[in-house]
């Protein structure tokens, strides 16, 4: 016999279905049995209707239906979410008065009358950040509702608990319902990646329901519930997208009503199919629980979260609707006003032997306990022993031992813990020890049993005297100072703390550090010594290092307050074109530029191979290993130097990465930039030039205050930990700048391309597209000048690098003297020069002396030779003494013939301190470039600096196909490219190329076919005028 059953009542109804049963023959009547789907209002009395629908076999006689009053039982409701009327600006409102990202938990929760909601994200991976949203439509018919959007969340931020006021019982003859509307944001193809569940939990976390949908957009059972097994066996339920993807939109149209009705047998699941409309589509059987729960205590969404779109899901949720008889709650605890976790621990401060520790600030709570006895155990649970003293309006038992209790109502408990629990650690035995505070309500009301929490409280005792060590007074941090200082705090007077109880192995410094000690009683100075690689000095003490001067007990391991110093080596200037041999016919005679080089400037320092490496080595995609998606720690360090209109606008310096996650180095109106943005999107861009907060995605940090100088060099060093950037110019010591709002958000380098210097394409980096035009990929200008140096290093964060930069940069003095009466020298800016003396000096940074050797002249008065000598000095803080030289100035006929007839000029050899007669020296390498001197005279490079150089360079960039790239070009020289597959390549060239002007490089494509290897050789051929 199949029946169909419906109720009917003022306010709501709770019955509908059909159901079948079988009548043996020769009976005259059977039981029916009707399971309600509680719809959460108070119907008081509803009148429930059966009909017959239809008889198999036999006939029956009389009425076709016949109809019921049932009225409302005890069950109560346990949790109410409708999102509708949240005011983000009334009292209460929300922090940022808004209702989705950092305001969503607080919005989620003024929208839910009963319960409560935990762990709502404040971030997304992409789409809608998590929050409330109006719907855009009305399906049924009660107005335009909002809804709580939970969307690609990040990882570990999948679990979502809506926490019922009390726990719904399912023992015995209790029911429980639950409704809810619900939408599958997020349905990926042949795939069930996006799928997500629906866990009823108690409140040990044991299960009683679990329901999974599908996020599989294809297949037999799409986008469609299913129900778990204890085993985890998934049973479909419904029909095939009952859950379909609702996409980005909040539509109510696209949602659909899921209703559980629940008892100790058992539950069913009813689908009101989208549009709701009061009709239930389909009903289950009774199902069994995938767990053993008796009691429902919250609800969980295990949404799956992930950074990849396609493995992250999304819902829409409103009208969460739970309600059946309230079991008994457990209590809770409280330390200052926080709720301590069930189950789990809170560190207090570290405490001595033999002392009193008053445990105020301890509270419980327990929503269902009226006067109910509960019982609170104090026990010692460390290597450490604790006893325990109360007093109070609670009957206290075990004053004086390990364990206490304390027996009474809700007021009498946290009476007597208000007026202080005292814990007492041992006279005796330090080390750690742990509180383990127990509330149990000893089954306070409603079914369920007792119900207990438990957290620790752990701490460290002492049994001597505490050792603090911090930066003395007066210490700088970096330093180049041969003594670095720090002072040593015990809690109390100590003695026998000497040299050998320093540690310095943390220390990265390779030096021969030694440590002296100095001081009396409380403080002592300890003074380290023999730094020489630069690096940190990091002090430690050892536990049992000293001796309390009362007692003698011995001193505990130290606790760094600031306990390291970064050292930066005073080393040595190195400078090229000392030795100078110029032949000319009037004056003024311009020197050969002499380039000074500071190890002191801002240069990254690390261990590390770079992964990328220009000019040296480099390649437009980074082969970036471990993973730049997680590890947050890298380091760049450029030199670059700025020309033409390079200090307007926006220009790109270096740029790593694409579209929507990458970061670079940019010159905006002058000024260096390092602008970031990490799983954004192609249009977002920062909000500021100072921007400094991840939330938006994005962060631009101005890196001087003031532009940059156009045609001088900039030398750069920059190391990110994602949370704080340091970084460094010119030398000009270093800065650090705290980043905040990342959360989880990493890619730094998005799809690892790169590019540097005049990069005509622009890669977007840290840009994007911004109407304003600071930080528009489109509107930003390639370098017109050039980058010269350009390195990357990597790791899982930024502890393998520093910044050898101290506050400002070492300053050296260049002299240039010659016998007075034989000529003079021009007086380039900040020079003094004394022509009695005939000295000619100046004393600065190193970029402003090397400026002023560019533009000296010399002014001949008709003594020839005359000798300039050259001094180099740095005031000797390395030790190592000034550089000497000197430059031989001859007034006749320039040489332009090839004396020794190496293939050299005498003038190139003479400007590069070659010896003209000597034709050995075309194959030597003096500036150890590994570029002889033929080969620099020939590409137009210097034979005497190491830092300039020929490129000649293969790169495969495709199937049978190299790129070739070589230069610097001068014009009126031939390139002929030759190649071979074996032996040295001769005519005829693979390539021709003959300069009209001079460039950068020039690039050749050459097709290998099925060549297994070939070699290549480039012929420089100049012209007979040279």
């Amino acid at each position: 016999v199949t029946l169909n059953y419906s109720g009917t009542a003022v306010n709501g109804e709770d019955f509908f279905g059909e159901t079948s049963l079988v009548i043996p023959g020769g009976n005259q009547s059977v039981s029916i049995s009707l399971l309600p789907f509680d719809d959460g209002l108070p119907e008081i009395s509803e009148t429930v209707t059966v009909g017959l629908e239809a008889v198999d076999t036999g006939t029956i006689g009389g009425n076709s239906s016949a109809s019921s009053e049932i009225t409302d039982g005890e069950g109560t409701l346990l949790f109410f979410a409708d999102f509708e009327n949240v005011d983000p600006f009334g009292d209460p409102g929300t922090p940022n008065l808004t209702k989705v990202g950092s305001d969503a938990p607080f919005a989620a929760n003024l929208g839910t009358a009963v319960g409560s909601w935990e762990d709502i994200p404040e971030q997304n991976v992409s789409g809608d950040i998590p929050g409330i949203y109006l719907e855009v439509d009305d399906s049924k018919g009660d107005g335009v509702d909002e809804a709580l959007v939970l969307d690609r969340v990040l990882p570990g931020e999948g679990d979502i608990t809506a926490r019922l006021a009390a726990p719904a019982d399912i023992s015995g003859t209790n029911a429980a319902f639950i409704s809810m509307d619900l939408g599958n944001r997020r349905t990926q193809n042949t795939s069930e990646a996006k799928s997500w569940r629906i866990i009823g939990l108690d409140d040990a976390g044991e299960k009683s329901f679990e329901l999974y949908v599908s996020g599989n957009n294809s297949g037999p059972n799409n986008e469609q519930l299913h129900h778990v097994s204890s085993e985890g066996e998934l049973t479909p339920l419904g029909r095939p997208a009952d859950f379909d993807n609702t996409g980005s939109i909040e539509e109510e149209s696209e949602q659909s009503r899921l209703i559980l009705s629940l008892t100790s047998e058992g539950y069913q699941v009813a689908i009101d199919r989208w549009p709701i409309e009061g009709i239930i589509d389909s009903v289950s059987d009774v199902l069994p629980y995938a767990g053993n729960a008796t009691q429902i205590s919250a609800i969980l969404f295990s949404l799956s979260a992930s950074l990849n779109d396609v493995e992250s899901s999304g819902i829409i949720v409103d009208d969460l609707t739970v309600g059946g008889v309230p079991g008994n709650g457990a209590p809770s605890i409280s330390l200052n006003g926080e709720t301590l976790r069930d189950g789990e621990s809170t560190s207090l401060a570290a405490s001595f032997i033999a002392t009193d520790i008053n445990l105020t600030g301890l509270q419980v709570a327990d929503a269902d306990a009226g006067q109910g006895q509960l019982t609170a155990t104090f026990q010692s649970a460390g290597d450490a022993p604790v006893t325990f003293a109360a007093g109070g309006p609670a009957v206290v038992t075990g004053s004086g031992s390990a364990s206490l209790a304390l027996v009474g109502t809700l007021d009498e408990i946290n009476a007597s813990l208000a007026a202080g629990v005292v814990s007492t650690t041992d006279g005796v035995t330090g080390g750690n020890a742990a509180i383990s505070f127990t509330i149990d309500d000893g089954g306070s009301s409603g079914p369920g049993g007792p119900k207990a929490a438990t957290h620790d409280l752990v701490f460290y005792v002492n049994e001597g005297p505490t050792v603090t060590i911090n930066q003395a007074a007066g210490q700088d941090d970096p330093t180049g100072s041969s003594t670095i200082e720090f002072e040593v705090s015990f809690s109390e007077a100590v003695t026998g703390f000497a040299e050998d109880d320093i540690d310095l192995s943390g220390s990265t410094d390779t030096g021969n550090l030694v440590a002296s000690v100095s001081g009396t009683g409380e403080t002592y100075i300890v003074s380290v010594t023999g730094m020489s690689s630069g690096g940190l000095v990091i002090v430690s003490v050892a536990q049992g290092a000293a001796n309390a001067a009362a007692g003698g007990a011995l001193t505990e391991a130290s606790i760094a307050v600031d306990s390291s110093v970064l050292y930066i080596p005073q080393l040595a200037p190195t400078a090229t074109n000392l030795v100078q041999n110029i032949q000319y016919e009037v004056g003024p005679v311009a020197l050969g530029d002499i380039q000074i080089t500071d190890p002191n400037d801002s240069v990254v320092t690390t261990a590390q191979v770079a992964q990328y490496d220009y000019p040296a080595v480099h390649e437009d995609s980074l082969l970036l290993a471990p993973d730049p998606d997680t590890d947050a720690g890298f380091a760049i360090d450029l030199t670059f130097q700025p020309s033409g209109f390079d200090d307007f606008g926006t220009v790109r310096v270096a740029e790593i990465g694409g579209t929507s996650n990458g970061s670079g180095i940019y010159l905006i109106d002058g000024i260096p930039h390092f602008v970031s943005k990490m799983e954004s999107t192609p249009n977002d861009v920062p909000s500021s030039l100072s921007d400094t907060d991840w939330t938006d995605g994005n962060i631009s940090v101005p890196l001087t205050g003031a532009p940059v100088s156009l045609d001088e060099p900039v030398q750069l060093a920059l190391i990110s930990s994602l949370d704080t950037v340091t970084f460094s110019v010119n030398g000009f010591g270093q800065t650090t700048v705290e980043l905040t709002g990342r959360g989880t958000r990493g890619n730094w380098s998005g799809d690892d391309s790169i590019r540097v210097g005049q990069n005509i394409d622009g890669g977007r980096g840290g840009l994007g597209t911004d109407p304003e035009g600071i930080f528009d990929d489109v509107g930003s200008f390639p370098m017109e000048g050039t980058v010269s140096r350009a390195l990357l290093w990597h790791a899982p964060d930024a502890s393998p690098f520093a910044i050898l930069a101290s506050s400002s940069p070492e300053e050296v003095t260049a002299t240039l003297s010659l016998t007075p009466g034989e000529g003079d020298l021009t007086e380039p800016t900040g020079v003094v020069y004394d022509a009695v003396t005939g000295v000619w000096s100046i004393t600065g940074a190193v970029r402003e002396v090397n400026a002023a050797l560019a533009a000296v002249e010399f002014l001949p008065n008709g003594s020839s030779p005359v000798t300039i000598a050259v001094t180099v000095d740095d005031g000797d803080e390395d030790g190592g003494g000034p550089l000497t030289g000197s430059i031989t100035l001859s007034a006749g006929v320039v040489i332009v013939g090839d004396t020794d007839g190496d293939g050299i000029p005498d003038s190139y050899e003479l400007a590069n301190g070659l010896d003209p007669n000597d034709p050995a020296d075309s194959g030597s390498d003096n500036d150890n470039d590994s570029w002889d001197a033929l080969s620099e005279y020939l590409m137009g490079t210097s034979a005497n600096d190491g830092a300039e150089r020929p490129l000649f360079e293969i790169v495969p960039v495709g199937v049978g196909q190299v790129e070739i790239t070589y230069g610097p070009i001068l014009a009126g020289r031939t390139y002929d490219v030759l190649s071979s597959s074996s032996g040295l390549p001769e005519a005829p060239a693979a390539d021709s190329f003959t300069a009209v002007q001079d460039g950068a490089t020039n690039v050749v494509v050459d097709v290998t076919a099925d060549a297994a290897r070939k070699i290549y050789r480039l012929q420089v051929t100049v012209p007979a005028a040279e």
